[in-house]
């Protein structure tokens, strides 16, 4: 078949169908597309969850059976090594072997040197895992005590004795049952030798604590075995028979054990063994779990019964809903709902009608005058906006331009007046007049070339270095001042003009009228706050200072002044500026806050008659753009 023929039977299977959705009550339609699409799909995806659920559910139950069973017999072996542990501190102690060694004459002597023997109370109180020890010795001139038990031939021909001495001190595990209290015990079995291993001792036998194993299996879920060989050592099946141990363990290890009616139940058991450390030949350790298959089965199916359950309500509530919403015309929505996508999307340009004259036209209908309204204001906001941004952008730009161009006319007219005295003088007044008019070129032309974009700090404080060189020839040595940069100036970029205004103002309002001794220090710096790195740059004078209550009103207007919100605010700071007769420290203050932010600016310390200590704080920014001019 050719694609054309694909193709041409593609569309006429979906002409087909939209022709049957069209004179089909919308109802039907529905509900034979909830059958087909949704419903029987919705049947077989149910059936293979279950299966798959129930086959993972009841692998989960084994698996969590097996990680129980490891976890036991990882305690057991745990238990086994402390045990073994505590044979190797008796096997080693010297006071016992010097004991066991001495021929004693009277029992007097015995008992002097069973006192050195005291500590094995402390050595069992130590370890939980081990009920008690003895030591069994052939050595008949000692005497019997809860630790030394004079050997009997009943013993000395039992295989576990005979054993423990062929292996020649190697440690290895027997069930017995103990000389004193008749129980039976696990215990750990070895030989006690002379230093030259040529004169048997005895051998010392270390009773596993009962106790502390059955709490291993107490806290088990499940029946649990224990075995040791033909023996079980462990249990919480009552009355376990030889017969019964043999066939729990008749399977390969590490495999699974299925246990059909174990009296009157039936049982799947996951099994393991061990060997421990022992003689050759020597029987292995069993650890075995007994678990109902009922158990496995009620927590599996209970599941599953959930999960029907749960499908069951989902499919009816489904078939429900479809009943319910089959009057509506979906196709129609269906534009709706694209209509208000478009919208919500931000793409206006909806069609204008979806035909017809019921509710659903109504609605898209105002959609799409809404669209339209929307639209229109939107473009008209953002012109708005538009407008408003770039009238302000100029609006700053020309404050600055104004801010930047503003001389001091005190200033120029005293340093003018300087100038003619100087070249009125006689001898080198030429000589000085040359290098104030250089340094209040090199003023001037800094001041005019400077925009609102930051300047390499170096020609700042450079700029700033000519204006004091110039107040010097005007004051003498009337007053002294200082630049000291603390920190690399030349890699540092500030906003310009921010300094000259205040040392303008330490001037002509603070040491103007000084006889004699006035000094003016300024002072960069940078340092660490938090996360941060700011400068600091202080301008200090000990001129006349503010007086208290001007100076709390000052920092109250410079911690409120912020970045103007109209042009009539904007204005209001320049001219107050102007008619201050300086930039002063409010435009400073301004113009850092519009820059940097709301929190950087200005702080002002002063004490009437002692001085005044202005401190500028900005972020630092490092540029290797902004090179400096000099």
């Amino acid at each position: 078949m050719t694609e054309r023929h694909k193709k041409k039977l593609d569309y006429g299977l979906k002409e087909k169908l939209i022709h049957r959705l069209k004179y089909v009550p919308i109802r039907r339609s529905l509900k034979e597309l909830f059958l087909f699409t949704w419903l029987l799909p919705f049947v077989l995806v149910s059936v293979s969850f279950l299966y798959l659920i129930y086959h993972y559910m009841f692998s989960l139950e084994m698996k969590n059976a097996s990680t129980s069973l490891s976890h036991t017999q990882e305690y057991f072996d745990k238990s086994l090594s402390s045990v073994k542990a505590f044979s190797d501190r008796i096997y080693v102690n010297k006071k016992l072997h010097d004991v066991l060694q001495k021929n004693y004459s009277n029992n007097q002597d015995v008992f002097f040197d069973y006192t050195s023997l005291s500590f094995f109370d402390d050595y069992l109180r130590s370890c939980d895992e081990v009920s008690s020890f003895r030591v069994y010795t052939e050595n008949y001139t000692l005497l019997d005590n809860s630790f030394i038990i004079k050997v009997r031939s009943e013993i000395q021909e039992s295989g576990w004795y005979k054993a423990a001495v062929s292996l020649k001190g190697q440690n290895s595990w027997f069930y017995v049952s103990d000389s004193l209290t008749k129980k039976n015990y696990l215990c750990a079995v070895r030989s006690l030798w002379s230093q030259n291993m040529e004169t048997l001792l005895g051998v010392l036998v270390v009773n596993v604590s009962n106790q502390q194993m059955n709490s291993i299996l107490d806290n088990q879920n499940h029946d649990t075995v224990i075995s040791f060989g033909s023996n079980v050592i462990y249990s919480t099946i009552q009355d376990l028979s030889p017969e019964e141990n043999r066939y729990l363990f008749s399977r390969p290890s590490n495999g699974r054990l299925y246990v059909t009616k174990w009296r009157g139940k039936d049982y799947n058991g996951v099994f393991s063994s061990q060997f421990s450390p022992g003689f050759p030949n020597a029987p292995e350790f069993h650890v075995a779990f007994l678990v109902p298959l009922n158990q496995l089965v009620g927590i599996t199916l209970s599941g599953v019964a959930v999960s029907v359950a749960l499908l069951i309500f989902i499919a009816f509530l489904s078939v429900y809903v479809v009943s319910v919403y089959s009057s509506y015309a979906a196709e129609r929505v269906s534009k709706i709902k694209d209509g208000i996508s478009n919208v919500v999307e931000d793409k206006f340009e909806i069609e204008p009608s979806i035909g017809g004259n019921d509710e659903y036209e109504q609605i898209y209908k105002a959609l799409y005058k809404m669209s339209g309204n929307i639209k229109s204001l939107i473009d008209q906001v953002y012109l708005q906006n538009i407008e408003k941004e770039r009238m302000k952008a100029r609006q700053n730009e020309i404050n600055f331009k104004m801010l930047s161009t503003q001389i001091n006319p005190h200033f120029l007219f005293n340093t003018l007046e300087t100038i003619r005295m100087k070249s009125a003088a006689s001898g080198n007044a030429n000589k000085d007049v040359s290098v104030m008019l250089k340094l209040l070129a090199s003023l001037l032309r800094y001041n005019l070339s400077v925009s609102g974009r930051p300047v390499c700090f170096f020609d700042e404080l450079n700029s700033v270095q000519n204006y004091l060189n110039i107040q010097h020839f005007r004051f003498g040595n009337r007053i002294a001042y200082d630049v000291i940069p603390l920190c690399d100036i030349r890699r540092i970029s500030i906003l310009p003009l921010l300094i000259q205004p205040l040392v303008e103002n330490s001037f002509s309002h603070g040491l103007e009228d000084t006889a004699e001794g006035g000094f003016i220090y300024i002072v960069a710096q940078t340092k660490k706050t938090g996360d941060e790195e700011l400068l600091y740059i202080t301008i200090k004078d000990n001129g006349k200072g503010i007086p208290s209550e001007k100076l709390e009103q000052l920092n109250k207007n410079l911690e409120k002044l912020s970045e103007p919100e109209n042009e009539t605010m904007s204005n209001a700071v320049y001219n107050t500026s102007v008619r201050g007769n300086s930039i002063g420290m409010q435009n400073v203050n301004s113009r850092i806050k519009l820059f940097y932010g709301q929190q950087y600016g200005l702080s002002v310390k002063s004490k009437e008659g002692e001085g005044t200590e202005v401190t500028i704080v900005v972020p630092v920014i490092y540029t290797d753009n902004i090179m400096p001019k000099v």
